[in-house]
């Protein structure tokens, strides 16, 4: 029987929500994976320098703004 909590169902929604910013970063020689996962990712301003980006047809919400 239920006790009507909703802690485990919230925590769940609450992580696939979750959006990171990146705000004015420097990455070197980076490699960012973007597959096979929800990600909710902003990168405002940063510059990549010999750095890789990994996508594929899962990779949804990434914005890279200059």
């Amino acid at each position: 029987m239920s006790n009507g909590s909703t802690e485990g169902k919230s925590a769940a929604v609450a992580d696939i929500h979750e959006e990171r910013v990146f705000w004015n970063d420097n990455f070197y020689a980076e490699t960012f994976d973007f597959r096979d996962r929800i990600h909710f990712a902003r990168f405002d301003g940063c510059t990549f320098v010999k750095c890789t980006i990994v996508l594929d047809s899962s990779a949804e919400q990434l914005a890279f703004t200059g």
